[in-house]
């Protein structure tokens, strides 16, 4: 994905349109304009997340284990589960 270089063209309809993927640029736009100088976008929960969730799906694709897909689902399942019992969003 190629992000736009302006603010003008990231926040138009034509970077923006929902039916070219990827799905929800929004996010790269709301990352950005919440940043600030030494910030990630990283919430505290994201090294629980990373190391139980992402992290090790992400493993199991280079070894063989799994698809992307199959990753990408697992990974989406368990962390949505846990957003779910921390009580996000908050």
């Amino acid at each position: 994905e190629i992000f736009p270089a302006l603010q003008s063209t990231a926040m138009s309809d034509a970077f923006l349109n929902p039916d070219n993927p990827p799905a929800n640029r929004q996010a790269f736009l709301t990352e950005g304009l919440n940043a600030t100088v030494g910030r990630f976008g990283y919430f505290p929960e994201w090294g629980y997340l990373n190391g139980n969730f992402v992290s090790p799906h992400i493993n199991q694709i280079w070894t063989g284990d799994l698809t992307p897909a199959d990753a990408a689902a697992a990974v989406c399942e368990g962390v949505n589960q846990y957003l779910q019992d921390e009580g996000f969003p908050k």
